[in-house]
């Protein structure tokens, strides 16, 4: 099995000085980050298994003592953006 996985991604942008001085302020700078961005795999057949998961261990926590091996629910994806200012 091999797989893909862009897990975290941020940018982000400051602001020129000579352009935030004009507003009273010493820095700004502008950011986007996301999280969970892509999941590329080949193989494993019929089952989507995660890679990076190891739940399940035969007794405690899966169904009839069946080990679940990586097949839960997918991660979620997470988007955030925001401005730092200083005054």
């Amino acid at each position: 099995m091999s797989y893909l996985r862009l897990k975290n991604v941020t940018f982000g942008y400051t602001i020129p000085a000579n352009i935030t001085q004009k507003a009273y302020i010493q820095k700004a700078r502008i950011y986007f980050s996301a999280e969970n961005l892509a999941f590329l795999h080949n193989g494993a057949g019929k089952f989507k298994l995660d890679p990076e998961l190891a739940t399940g261990d035969g007794g405690q926590g899966s169904a009839n003592g069946i080990a679940t091996f990586g097949r839960t629910a997918p991660m979620m994806r997470t988007f955030s953006f925001g401005i730092q200012v200083t005054i």
